[in-house]
């Protein structure tokens, strides 16, 4: 085992790209993407298991951006301009917060396979 943990979102594969591209236009229902995200998710998975790492991810592909499971769940915040992520190619929505935050029910469970990290 190696003490090391891998972390953020993990790139996407060109065929999760245009499926994700596919279901904004229509083209795939959204089951069919889903399946894609986990078989994806399954891959990072094995990939970690192989490499013998301790601690073990799912690659987040389930979060379009770091904010983003935060601006759907919670209450008092909305997505605002895409930003870049420092000097990289990575981008987000930037959260704007406008009014008391607050949520009434949790959420982080569903943006992570738990099921396959166990």
């Amino acid at each position: 085992m190696v003490d090391i943990q891998l972390t953020g979102i993990f790139p996407r594969s060109n065929e999760l790209i245009r499926a994700t591209w596919d279901y904004e236009k229509g083209k795939i229902d959204k089951e069919t993407l889903e399946n894609k995200i986990e078989k994806d998710t399954k891959r990072i998975i094995e990939l970690q298991l192989q490499t013998g790492f301790r601690y073990i991810t799912d690659g987040m592909l389930l979060w379009q951006d770091l904010f983003r499971p935060f601006v759907e769940n919670i209450e008092g915040i909305s997505p605002g301009p895409l930003t870049r992520w420092f000097n990289n190619n990575t981008f987000f929505r930037k959260p704007i917060i406008d009014n008391k935050l607050s949520s009434s029910r949790t959420f982080l469970h569903e943006y992570i396979y738990v099921d396959l990290l166990s």
